[in-house]
């Protein structure tokens, strides 16, 4: 719904400051680096003030203008590619994450239950997209989608950088509860809303995603009933969601079957279960797999890079000299 208007009056207009000859994926890594740069900084602050509202504001604004950069880019050069998709798409999984994770930040939210319980249900509205492309061999882009949704949130955070915004989205209104409840059901609903779309428009249950949507709600049960800091389930639950979406963009560009969940997901909550009992360290062992899965996203991407590595340039050619849009 903002898309045609912000393509407009925003995105079209302020890249044509973009040189031509910086590649489209080069400005997809810049977007990363930007989120990523933020997460790192917010991780290592404890006291917020109002300039943390507005730099998150400001670099999750960033991320959107440069998301869109890389797309518009493609196009401008005739460079569309299956690596620039794949990179695209894919960083918006964990760059979604850390929207969510400055939000709660900013509106000064603990970290805890709820918030990984938001981070999993980003998850799945994310892992059914890529599930239903991966079937369909089309990527579903609905009037409201994950923009509008992001826009809010810069707003939201512009709003903390004034005390009295801040006071308002943490002032009970309903029934006791916070504002900012009005939010977080909002984005909750959306999720539900994606993930049953999906199921619509396949007219089918996907075995797999439900598979994944089971086992994966078992690993942050676990984790949430074991009370765990909230970095290792968001760990956790982040690279066991971003191993099964990669799998299903690999089942995109190269005519894969269905691609199936992590298959050690139950053996680790088989495994934390007795540690809990018997009173040993079942941190070790979530840590342990979340730096397995981390490798596991890392190997496909290499395998991922090697095969598509014709796309990979540090300069685009002349208009003229530039090779054929696929």
């Amino acid at each position: 719904m903002l898309l045609p208007l912000l393509n407009k009056y925003i995105f079209t207009p302020l890249h044509k400051l973009v040189p031509l000859g910086i590649p489209a994926n080069f400005l997809t890594l810049f977007s990363i680096v930007l989120m990523w740069g933020g997460f790192i900084s917010f991780l290592n602050t404890k006291e917020l003030s109002a300039g943390h509202a507005l730099s998150a504001a400001g670099v999750v604004w960033g991320y959107v203008v440069f998301d869109h950069f890389d797309g518009i880019q493609a196009k401008v050069t005739s460079t569309s590619s299956p690596l620039g998709e794949i990179l695209d798409h894919y960083s918006d999984v964990f760059n979604g994450l850390i929207v969510i994770y400055l939000s709660f930040r900013i509106l000064e939210i603990e970290l805890g239950a709820l918030f990984l319980v938001i981070i999993w249900l980003n998850c799945l509205a994310f892992a059914v997209t890529y599930v239903e492309q991966q079937i369909r061999k089309q990527l579903y882009f609905g009037p409201i989608g994950s923009l509008e949704g992001v826009i809010l949130v810069i707003a939201v955070m512009l709003s903390c950088a004034n005390p009295s915004g801040l006071q308002f989205w943490q002032t009970p209104i309903l029934l006791g509860q916070p504002a900012y409840l009005l939010i977080i059901g909002g984005f909750s609903a959306s999720c539900f809303f994606t993930v049953f779309g999906s199921f619509q428009r396949l007219e089918a249950l996907p075995r797999n995603f439900i598979e994944f949507t089971l086992t994966g709600s078992l690993l942050l049960g676990v984790c949430l009933y074991l009370r765990l800091h909230w970095a290792i389930p968001f760990l956790v639950v982040s690279f066991y969601a971003g191993d099964f979406i990669l799998k299903s963009m690999q089942g995109v560009f190269f005519d894969r079957i269905q691609p199936l969940p992590d298959r050690f997901a139950g053996l680790v909550v088989l495994a934390v279960l007795p540690c809990e009992f018997f009173e040993l360290d079942y941190e070790v062992v979530l840590l342990a797999y979340g730096i397995y899965l981390l490798l596991q996203i890392v190997s496909r991407g290499t395998h991922i890079l090697t095969r598509f590595k014709e796309y990979w340039v540090w300069w685009n050619p002349p208009p003229d000299c530039a090779p054929p849009k696929t």
